[in-house]
């Protein structure tokens, strides 16, 4: 961690909980996912985002209650104290076809696309590809250099993804 010199440092007072105020400026995303064949379970803290591809590449984002405390760059964080009240839980039972491809991106990511739209037809492509032959091994040699190329053109903060798909159909065999 590079602190932040002086006259940079935050000039408002620590926020309620106690934190460290050479802290502030540094915060921690969460992202997590259990996936199983009749329910997926994401938590998230902080800003980071969570993608949903299904076999048509329609993606949407796991439904999450709107945060006032959101806004531009400030975000909850897992170096809060007491960060466990600020995770977000989602339960998702899978009553029909279960998603094709989950995207757990930190906010370096979606930042480096103009809009929304740039971001989700990243994570379609990243599907296309992990189904293609040689497809996972392609993505995972590929990854850290679009990773470090898309932040490089784009927001400039450190990128940190993990991705989950379905290999075949449910109930056909693998």
């Amino acid at each position: 961690m590079h602190p932040f010199p002086e006259e940079e440092r935050p000039k408002e007072a620590p926020r309620a909980g106690g934190n460290d105020p050479a802290l502030l400026p540094y915060g921690a995303t969460l992202l997590a996912a259990l996936l199983t064949p009749r329910f997926h379970l994401y938590l998230q803290l902080g800003d980071g985002d969570i993608l949903v591809v299904d076999r048509e590449g329609a993606v949407r984002r796991p439904p999450r209650a709107p945060d006032p405390r959101l806004l531009a760059n400030e975000t909850t964080s897992l170096c809060n104290k007491e960060a466990w009240r600020n995770m977000d839980i989602h339960f998702q039972p899978i009553l029909d076809a279960p998603p094709a491809l989950v995207l757990l991106a930190t906010d370096g990511y979606a930042n480096s696309f103009a809009d929304e739209e740039g971001f989700h037809q990243v994570a379609r492509d990243l599907f296309q590809m992990l189904t293609a032959p040689k497809g996972p091994e392609t993505v995972q040699q590929e990854l850290p250099a679009w990773l470090a190329a898309t932040s490089a053109a784009g927001s400039g903060d450190d990128i940190s993804v993990a991705l989950a798909w379905r290999t075949t159909e449910e109930g056909a065999p693998p």
